[in-house]
């Protein structure tokens, strides 16, 4: 079942603020092409138009006329009425300090926790973080990933942590 189009009515200051928003250049485009679909929407009589005009597909205009219409009572910022709803999928089981600690651990010198090796390995530091009860258990390669995507090296650190920098604290 369609909706009817939403229809889109516009405060002077509330488009006075979506003008000024569209005018940036430092937004994410996405955002500025909601703001000209409803800038655009409120002066159309039809979604088609709007999508012609800014070459984006009709269902496009429908979701965000009918997204800025549900919202209106919520009170919320612009921003936030044009913004990504949340999705779907499972939460992250990594917290910002298990990282953290995974972090300092890979900056150490393997040699400190009694390794018998000189630069960190996946298996090795994996298993080093299981006993320093940093997580109850992890896969090397999904610790390599973790590492990876923070732009970690540690099989290529030579010595500690603090050698290298030294103690002080940044």
């Amino acid at each position: 079942m369609s909706r009817v189009r939403a229809r889109i009515r516009l405060t002077d200051t509330i488009r006075q603020k979506l003008m000024s928003l569209s005018m940036k250049h430092s937004l994410p485009h996405k955002l500025i092409q909601r703001v000209k679909i409803i800038v655009l929407a409120e002066k159309e009589q039809n979604n088609k138009n709007v999508a012609d005009k800014l070459s984006i597909s009709v269902q496009q205009v429908t979701k965000w006329t009918h997204r800025w219409e549900d919202t209106e009572e919520y009170n919320l910022s612009i921003e936030e009425r044009l913004a990504d709803a949340a999705r779907s999928g499972k939460p992250n089981k990594i917290t910002a300090q298990q990282l953290c600690h995974l972090v300092a651990l890979a900056c150490d010198n393997p040699e400190k926790y009694k390794r018998p090796i000189t630069h960190w390995t996946q298996k090795e530091l994996a298993d080093e973080a299981i006993k320093q009860n940093i997580f109850t258990t992890i896969s090397p390669r999904h610790l390599g990933r973790l590492l990876a995507n923070l732009d970690l090296r540690p099989h290529k650190n030579k010595g500690s942590f603090e050698k290298r920098v030294g103690n002080t604290l940044y």
